[in-house]
């Protein structure tokens, strides 16, 4: 895979990645080839990578049609990563909006 230049100045030389780190890479659909360019990037350059993606249809689903509770039990899987995030919903919003449609408050 080419990787582009600038992929790796910011691997390399912004965000230092090198042997051993370990590099949790999350994004979406429409910023797959960009997050698979890093991923590349960070592993060529020695780093232990774990990608994860979601869609706009599985974040509203996720975010319209789950109880409460569930949304803010601690996501088992960030946890197990390091992550502190509390809830199991991305707050990065997706590619595409939906109009009339929110999440439950």
């Amino acid at each position: 895979m080419i990787v582009p230049s600038f992929v790796e100045r910011v691997v390399k030389s912004c965000l230092q990645i090198g042997k051993d780190d370990k590099v949790a890479i999350f994004t979406w659909r429409h910023t797959l080839d960009l997050a698979e360019a890093f991923a590349v990037a960070c592993e060529r350059a020695g780093a232990h990578v774990h990608t994860e993606f979601t869609t706009d249809d599985l974040w509203y689903d996720t975010v319209l049609n789950r109880p409460i509770d569930f949304l803010e039990t601690p996501d088992q899987f960030d946890l197990a990563l390091g992550g502190n995030r509390h809830r199991k919903h991305f707050h990065s919003g997706s590619g595409k909006s939906r109009e009339n449609e929110r999440s439950p408050s």
